[in-house]
């Protein structure tokens, strides 16, 4: 018992050992995924997931199917049968074999045709080219069956390629036909066929001569028709006779293309630089005429000529002129002409003025500037001197006193070119080469002028035609960098000139001619303006016209460049209202500022927009206006002037916005209050700057017993420090302004709240008529009554109750629990009780699903490619290694051997 115990242990153990293992999970590779909320009696067939080992699994499939795919993507197991005419059903089999062997020989002829040496020659035998020739013997038929010559392919394969085997034999004795009588029948046949389509030309030919024949009489017939109706003169009807007369109507032509602003500014510019570049050809006595020489001469140059201006030989003919009769063709007494001597001494000044211009090249390359503002330089002005003095020494001999002044001009001239600005090196390079070629045909004008004596009459008109160009604006200038260069630009000039030269700078420096144009104008913008200041302040008269031009201007420039301009005009408003504020705190008052600063104001409102919220420009200017009328006391007429100014433009300011200015309605209160009769009344009806009681609280008061009238007056004649004003007449001025621009604000501010808390004081000044208007002309009367009206009127109306804001209140969220019948918990998606929409439902949520999927897999194959690619590429690089290592190490060691044969040498 014991020997079969242990022997069934034994079994056991065999057994056990022979059992597959279980398949136990790596509990390392088995990922729990937790739910938020667990359900009772619900199965989670997701908690757990091996991510590790359905990934191995994916990679061995996708090694198993992608990985073989990718492999043999480049090879085949298929044979297909691409011969020519093997899948076409018509053809037999000797066409195909036809077609093959044509195909073969074509191939074969193109292979052996790329090592032809003679490929474009033609080579002949017999007056016939062997291209043409057959490569097999028979005589040349004459069929024209077949246009390159050749016997047809059933010749071909009846008596070449087997073609014994489908021969035809005769009738008669049954024996096939030789050579010699097949070749008979095909020459009889083609004879045949040539006569068939020779009558055939012919009975055509015949018949074409009919048609002819015939069409002559037709076309006789028909013109007689037309004879006959144009003898019955058979009016047109209205229908022919309105076609008619539309062939007479003006048709629409197409206007030309309108020009872009780009386009018109380029061709304003080239045609300033046209009349500038007459301009200087005027101011040096050129004509024309004689510039049209000087091209022609210049165009028709010699291939041989070195361009230095050496002429071999001058034209010294004279004119043939009579003598009492006698010819004579000015020859002197020793052999020369009369004019020989002074044209000698004439060549000699022009050699002395050469070399005087010749010394000053220096000095007008520096000046060259000069040209592009307009301006001559000293060489250019004295070009047309130069000549009218050349043209006059013809009549007088020059003294040595008139040469000793020249030079002296001269070398005035050098000094105004010496103290001028300095320019690039590069740039007075170019201008003095440009120069030096013009000096060169003014030198040989000179000469030809010179040699022929002109007329007085023509001396007379050179000398008004150069006068006339001097004083002409030049049409070009450079655009200024400062207020000392525009100021030098516009010195002497009128106001229409002054304004000129700005328009004619802004036309040259548009901003679409050349780069940096847009900088340079906003330069010129923040120029006018600074200039605009100082014409305001420093004359004593200011010229309308001049402020209207500048402002005009200023506004162009603005919109070109507006964050220059508005950042120049920023600056200038901002380093006013701080001496401004400098002179409050130290002298504990503020005064009105001066007229050039109320024009800036002025400025303001014409170039930017005065209704925006904030604005970088006007906003600072607003606070400096408040702060003018709210702390500045109003000591004399012009400071009532200034200030009734600032309240104008306030109210141009805040005409669109609405904005409320305490300042301004402030103001207009207390020049009605300086106005009025206040003695008997009680205080508080002005609040600061005014005061109840002072030197100036009545200065405005009209005691005359003749009441004065109201007159028109110019605000800059009452800004004016000296100016006479009559004090009576500009109190009802001062009141008649007042009364209407608080009329204004009143019905601007008429939606306020404060409305009547504002006028109320006025009210109060108003209704006291004979203590303020019944001193006055009736036109005062009537603005002052027409404004009492309005704030009456306006202070009777009744308030609205603050009142909380209207709107629906929002309910409170409910948390009761939404309860759904036929509730069944293991469903994740439950019935809507329609059966088509419930399966729709399914079949979009397995499309996602599946969608889903697939978009996985796609990517994870892509992946799997690209490791398979880049794997791929790092064997092929890591082989390119190796061999190149390899060839290293060849070559190291074949240097290795050849230094040891080297030293080999050297030691034998």
């Amino acid at each position: 018992m014991a020997k079969n115990k242990k022997r069934k242990q034994n079994s056991t153990k065999v057994q056990n050992r022979t059992r597959q293992p279980d398949n136990k999970p790596n509990p390392f590779e088995v990922k729990i995924n937790k739910q938020k909320h667990s359900i009772l009696g619900k199965k989670n067939k997701h908690g757990k997931g091996m991510p590790l080992v359905s990934r191995s699994k994916g990679l061995q499939k996708r090694n198993a199917t992608l990985l073989q795919e990718y492999k043999h993507r480049n090879k085949t197991n298929k044979f297909l049968d691409r011969r020519l005419g093997e899948n076409d059903p018509e053809m037999s089999v000797e066409e195909k074999m036809m077609e093959r062997f044509a195909l073969e020989k074509q191939r074969s002829h193109e292979k052996s045709s790329i090592f032809s040496l003679n490929a474009d020659e033609e080579l002949t035998h017999y007056g016939q080219s062997l291209s043409s020739m057959e490569k097999f013997e028979e005589p040349q038929l004459e069929s024209d069956d077949d246009e390159d010559g050749r016997i047809n392919k059933q010749f071909v394969a009846e008596q070449h390629f087997g073609g014994f085997l489908t021969k035809k034999k005769s009738e008669e004795d049954g024996k096939p036909k030789t050579r010699h009588e097949i070749f008979e029948e095909i020459i009889a046949k083609s004879k045949k066929e040539k006569y068939n389509r020779q009558s055939e030309r012919e009975d055509v030919t015949n018949l074409t001569e009919q048609l002819d024949k015939d069409f002559m009489g037709v076309a006789q017939f028909i013109a007689s028709v037309k004879r006959d109706r144009e003898r019955e003169k058979i009016k047109p009807d209205a229908y022919d006779m309105s076609v008619k007369e539309l062939i007479f109507d003006m048709r629409a032509q197409a206007s030309d293309r309108m020009k872009t602003p780009e386009e018109l500014a380029k061709e304003e510019r080239e045609r300033l630089e046209k009349l500038e570049a007459d301009r200087q050809r005027r101011m040096k006595g050129i004509t024309e005429e004689e510039e049209a020489e000087m091209k022609r001469r210049v165009q028709s140059m010699s291939a041989d000529d070195l361009n230095d201006g050496f002429e071999l030989a001058l034209d010294r003919r004279t004119t043939l002129t009579y003598n009492d009769g006698v010819p004579s063709f000015g020859l002197g007494t020793d052999g020369k002409g009369e004019d020989a001597n002074q044209e000698d001494d004439d060549d000699d000044n022009v050699d002395k003025e050469d070399e005087d211009e010749e010394g000053m090249e220096g000095d007008d390359s520096d000046g060259d500037d000069d040209d592009d503002d307009g301006s001559e330089d000293g060489e250019e002005s004295n070009d047309g001197e130069d000549v009218a003095d050349n043209a006059s020494d013809l009549e007088s001999e020059p003294s040595d006193d008139e040469e000793v002044d020249d030079d002296d001009d001269d070398d005035d001239e050098d000094d105004e070119v010496d103290d001028e600005k300095e320019v690039d090196e590069s740039k007075s390079e170019r201008t003095s080469g440009r120069k030096s070629s013009l000096k060169k045909d003014v030198k040989g004008t000179k000469a030809k002028r010179v040699q022929i004596q002109e007329p007085a009459e023509s001396l007379k008109k050179r000398e008004d035609m150069i006068s006339a160009a001097k004083k002409e604006l030049p049409y070009t200038f450079k655009a200024p960098e400062n207020l000392e260069e525009f100021e030098q630009l516009i010195e002497g000039h009128s106001v229409p000139d002054q304004l000129v030269i700005i328009s004619r700078v802004r036309k040259c420096h548009h901003p679409s001619l050349a780069e940096g144009n847009k900088e340079k104008l906003g330069t010129l913008a923040c120029i006018l303006q600074e200039h605009l200041g100082e014409c305001v302040s420093r004359e004593e008269e200011i010229d309308l016209h001049l402020i209207n031009g500048l402002t005009k201007h200023i506004y162009e420039l603005t919109q070109t460049c507006a964050l220059t301009s508005g950042n120049n005009l920023q600056a200038i408003i901002s380093k006013e209202f701080d001496a401004f504020n400098e002179e409050a705190e130290q002298r504990g008052r503020a005064s009105f500022p001066s007229i050039h600063v109320l024009m800036y104001f002025k400025l303001v409102s014409v170039l930017f927009p005065t209704s925006d919220f904030r604005h970088s420009v006007v906003t600072p200017t607003m606070l400096f206006m408040g702060a003018i009328l709210s702390q500045c006391q109003v000591r004399s007429l012009q400071d009532v002037t200034s200030g009734l100014f600032v309240c104008n433009l306030f109210l141009k300011y805040v005409s669109l916005s609405k904005r409320f200015v305490p300042e301004a309605v402030n103001f207009l209160r207390g020049i009605l209050f300086m106005a009025s009769d206040h003695e008997t009344t009680r205080g508080g009806l002005v609040v600061a700057p005014f005061k109840h009681t002072g030197r100036f609280a009545k200065l405005l008061r009209n005691d005359a017993t003749s009441e004065a009238k109201l007159k028109p007056v110019g605000i800059f004649q009452l800004l004016s420090q000296h100016a006479e004003v009559d004090e009576a007449e500009f109190s009802c001025w001062a009141i008649a302004l007042s009364c209407h621009l608080l009329k204004e604000f009143s019905q601007l501010y008429v939606d306020l709240p404060s409305y009547q808390e504002v006028f109320l004081p006025i009210q109060r000044l108003l209704s006291s008529r004979e203590k303020l208007l019944n001193k006055h002309p009736e036109e005062v009367k009537s603005l002052g009554e027409e404004l009492l009206t309005h704030i009456e009127a306006q202070s009777h109306r009744p308030r609205r109750v603050l009142q909380v804001e209207k709107k629906k209140p929002v309910p409170l969220k409910m948390f009761e629990p939404k309860i759904e019948e036929n509730y069944d918990p293991t469903r994740k998606h439950r019935s809507s009780g329609n059966k088509d929409y419930d399966e729709r439902q399914r079949l979009v949520h397995r499309h996602r699903r599946e969608m889903k999927g697939a978009i996985r897999e796609i990517r994870k194959d892509g992946q799997f490619i690209a490791r398979q690619k880049l794997q791929e590429q790092k064997e092929r690089d890591d082989e390119r290694k190796e061999k190149v290592k390899r060839l290293h190490a060849m070559l190291a060691n074949q240097e290795g051997d050849f230094r040891a044969i080297k030293r080999t040498k050297k030691k034998l």
